[in-house]
Parts: C-alpha cells; sequence; structure tokens
C-alpha cells in the first residue's frame, strides 16, 4: 500500500523515465492499475510536461490557468524535489539500466523501492489527490477522475502499456 505522494512520485518518475528516446516504453503510454471498491482501475496520478507537474489553478482575476510545478531546485516541490534527486543520485549506469528497461514487473518494483525508501512524512503533495482519466481495466467505465482524497493509502497493483 502507497500514499497517495508516493503513488504520485512513482507516476512522476515512470513518466520521466518514457519521454527518453532511448526508453523501449518511449512510444507507450504506461499507466499505474489500482484496485480500488473492488475494481482494477488506471490513470494518471500527474501530468508532467518538460519536467513540470502540471495542474489547473484560478489566477487573481478569475482565469483557469495552468499551474507548473517545480519538481527540482531549492523552489521545487519537497516530495517530487526529494524524488527527482533519488533518481539522480543513482549511478550514472543504474539511471542508464533503468530508463531502459522494458520489463514492467521491474520497473514497478525499482520505482516502488524507490519512492518508499524517502521520508515524505513532513511534506505534503501540492496536486490535487486525484487518479486523472481514469479507466476501468474491463473499459466498462471511463471516467475524468476519481477523487481520492479520502483514500489513506492506495493499493498499487501494476503497470499496463497503453498506446499514446
Amino acid at each position: 500500500m502507497y500514499s497517495i505522494e508516493q503513488s504520485q512520485c512513482i507516476d512522476f518518475l515512470l513518466k520521466t523515465i518514457v519521454v527518453n528516446p532511448a526508453s523501449p516504453l518511449h512510444f507507450t503510454n504506461p499507466k499505474l492499475v489500482i484496485s480500488l471498491g473492488g475494481e482494477l482501475w488506471y490513470g494518471d496520478f500527474v501530468r508532467v510536461r518538460n519536467n513540470y507537474i502540471i495542474q489547473p489553478y484560478i489566477d487573481s482575476i478569475g482565469d483557469v490557468e495552468e499551474q507548473y510545478i517545480t519538481t527540482n531546485g531549492l523552489d521545487g516541490s519537497p516530495i517530487f524535489r526529494k524524488t527527482s534527486e533519488a533518481f539522480s543520485n543513482l549511478s550514472n549506469q543504474q539511471r542508464s539500466a533503468i530508463r531502459r528497461v522494458a520489463e514492467l514487473p521491474f520497473l514497478f518494483t525499482y520505482l516502488s523501492h524507490l519512492v518508499t525508501e524517502l521520508d515524505f512524512s513532513e511534506d505534503t503533495s501540492p496536486v490535487f489527490p486525484h487518479l486523472l482519466n481514469a479507466k476501468s481495466v474491463n473499459r466498462k467505465l471511463e471516467l475524468p477522475f476519481i477523487n481520492l482524497s479520502g483514500e489513506d493509502k492506495i493499493n498499487l497493483m501494476s503497470i499496463l502499456e497503453t498506446e499514446k
């Protein structure tokens, strides 16, 4: 079982890895699969563009804009900064190998282990606790999001390859 913050960070790392053209998953759209209410769902915990987490917000004049949440540096969100630093602190050989992994069970285990070793006890996520673009694995239901704010722990089950 994983916290929402850990789930968001695993998804962030997964999205960071697959944008690398050398990744065998580059032309796929891997999604984390969760078990919720007796159903298996997949979707996105975060939206990423150019190493920023993106989320909508209402600006000072009432327009809906995209907020770009920094993932590294001193002004970065603590949970995403810690995650980025942990991945960056891997040796060059380890980072390079992880970016070339095509075996989803290994990638899931490795990323999960990396994130669960981090201490987020004093940190909160700036990202809404939603599973975005939620689809049931059996393809019967499709929702724009599932609100996970009432969930203490998320039961991450797998990674599913989907087409872009």
